[in-house]
C-alpha cells in the first residue's frame, strides 16, 4: 500500500521531549522524540556541524529548530529534503535594525534512525 506522503505530514502529531540532550563528536544530539510521519518510529534529532557552524551568523538557536522540527507542519524542499517553518516571538535588534518576530527554516532529512538537520535558516521581520 503507498503513503500518500502530504496526507501522512498533514496528520503527523508531534510528541514532547523528556530526555536530555547528549553531545558526541562535535555534533549536538538533541534527544527530541520524534513520531515519524510513516513508520511510527520515535527519532532523535541531530544538527549537523554544518548548520552548528551557521548558528551565530543567522542568529537561530538549537531550542528553536528543535521546537520547530517537533511543532511545524513538515513540508517537502529541493534534494528530497524536508522542511519546516517556525515563528517566534522577537522585538530585539539584528543587524542595526529592531524586528519583531524571528522566522526559523530548518532543512532536514529523516533517516531510518534519526532526523539529521542540514542547514538552517532565518528570517527576520
Amino acid at each position: 500500500m503507498k503513503t500518500n506522503v502530504k496526507s501522512a505530514l498533514r496528520d503527523y502529531v508531534a510528541e514532547p521531549s523528556s530526555v536530555a540532550a547528549p553531545k558526541a563528536c562535535g555534533v549536538e544530539v538533541l534527544a527530541v522524540p520524534r513520531r515519524s510521519a510513516f513508520d511510527g518510529v520515535v527519532k532523535s534529532i541531530r544538527v549537523s556541524n554544518h548548520a552548528l557552524r551557521y548558528l551565530t551568523k543567522r542568529g537561530f538557536t538549537v531550542a528553536e529548530v528543535e521546537e520547530a522540527i517537533r511543532t511545524a507542519r513538515w513540508q517537502p524542499a529541493e534534494l528530497e529534503r524536508l522542511n519546516c517553518r517556525k515563528d517566534f516571538p522577537y522585538g530585539k535588534e539584528w543587524n542595526g535594525k529592531v524586528y519583531a518576530t524571528k522566522q526559523v527554516r530548518p532543512v532536514f532529512v529523516e533517516e531510518a534512525t534519526e532526523i539529521v538537520v542540514v542547514t538552517v535558516y532565518t528570517y527576520y521581520f
